[in-house]
C-alpha cells in the first residue's frame, strides 16, 4: 500500500512499556499495512534503529526510562518525522515541547485505533498532527513562551561574563571548590557570584537556576556554549 509516496513505510514505536507498543504496532500493520514496524523499548535502541535503516516515522512515548522524549525528537527530527505520545503530562504542553523539538505533534494515549491511523498516515505525509480543540490553547502557550524566553533573556542580560561562566559550571554540577579552581578565584568568590547568578535570574536556588539556563539554552553544559 502507497501512502503519499511511502511505498512500505516503516515505523518505529519507542516505548518502555512493551505490551501497549506492540498493541499499537499490530493495530498500524493490519490497517496500514505497512511494511516495516518495528518495537523498541529505550531511546538508545531507536537512534540504533533508525542508524541501521530509513525509518519513515518515529512514534516515542514519553514512557522511555531516563530518556527525555522531546530531547530524542529532536536528534531525530532532521531525518524521520517523529509523534510523541505523552502519558503523565498535559497533552497542550507536550504538543508545544513536541513542535519546538521539530517533530510532527502528538498522539493522545487514549487515542482509539480509526484515529491513530489517521494520524499516523498524517504523519506519514509531513503534516502536523494537532488534537481536536488543542490549536488555539497551543497558539496561547506558545505566545506565553515566547513572552517568557524575553523576560528571561532580558534578565540574564544582567549576568557578567563571570557570572555566566559560574552559571555554565553550576549546569555542570562542578562544586564551589571545582567552579573556583577553574576559574582560578577562591570559593569566597564564587558563592559571590553564585548568588548574583540567583539575584539577577530572580530565583531562589541554583537548581531553579539552571533548569531555567537548560531550558532556555543559555547554557549547553555538554558543549561549554554560553549565550552571549
Amino acid at each position: 500500500m502507497d501512502w503519499a509516496g511511502f511505498v512500505s513505510p516503516s515505523v518505529v514505536i519507542v516505548d518502555a512499556e512493551r505490551v501497549l507498543a506492540e498493541s499499537m504496532a499490530v493495530a498500524l500493520e493490519a490497517s496500514l499495512g505497512v511494511g516495516t514496524v518495528r518495537v523498541v523499548t529505550t531511546a538508545s535502541s531507536c537512534h540504533e534503529a533508525i542508524a541501521e535503516k530509513s525509518v519513515d516515522l518515529a512514534i516515542l512515548s514519553c514512557a522511555i526510562g531516563n530518556a527525555n522524549p522531546f530531547e530524542v525528537c529532536a536528534v531525530l527530527a532532521p531525518q524521520t518525522n517523529v509523534v510523541v505520545v505523552p502519558r503523565d503530562q498535559e497533552l497542550d504542553g507536550a504538543l508545544v515541547r513536541t513542535l519546538e523539538s521539530g517533530g510532527l505533534g502528538v498522539v493522545s494515549p487514549d487515542i482509539g485505533v480509526p484515529e491513530l491511523i489517521r494520524t499516523v498516515q498524517a504523519a506519514l505525509r509531513g503534516e502536523a498532527c494537532v488534537p481536536r480543540g488543542l490549536l488555539g490553547e497551543v497558539l496561547r502557550l506558545l505566545v506565553q513562551r515566547r513572552r517568557t524566553d524575553r523576560e528571561v533573556l532580558d534578565r540574564y542580560s544582567r549576568l557578567t561574563a563571570r557570572e555566566r561562566q559560574t552559571l555554565l559550571q553550576m549546569a555542570r554540577g562542578l562544586s564551589n571548590e571545582q567552579i573556583a579552581a577553574d576559574l582560578v578565584v577562591s570559593t569566597s568568590t564564587v558563592r559571590s557570584h553564585a548568588q548574583h547568578v540567583l539575584d539577577k535570574l530572580e530565583v531562589h536556588s541554583r537548581s531553579e537556576a539552571i533548569t531555567i539556563a537548560i531550558e532556555h539554552q543559555l547554557v549547553d553544559p555538554r558543549t561549554g556554549d554560553v549565550h552571549p
